[in-house]
């Protein structure tokens, strides 16, 4: 999901949208985020979607939260 979500959403490299990520809730619900660049760093993709999945009603536990970006960054497996 982090990988779609990067992919149709970037502005490109240079962008401020250039990383994915989605949450896995141990009940299987999914809930994704795009980073948003910002001069001091900005949140990046995995903060805004546990922003997102809180949110949404997010059922707790976390059991995954891998990122994906541009130019192959990313792709890491992490919590899960």
């Amino acid at each position: 999901m982090g990988r779609l979500l990067v992919d149709e959403n970037t502005d490109g490299e240079g962008g401020i949208h250039t990383m994915g990520a989605a949450v896995r809730a141990a009940v299987g619900a999914l809930y994704g985020g795009v980073n948003v660049y910002h001069f001091t760093g900005g949140p990046c993709a995995e903060l805004v979607a546990l922003g997102n999945a809180r949110a949404s009603g997010w059922p707790k536990p976390v059991v995954g939260c891998p990122a994906h970006g541009l130019g192959g960054r990313g792709g890491g497996r992490a919590g899960g």
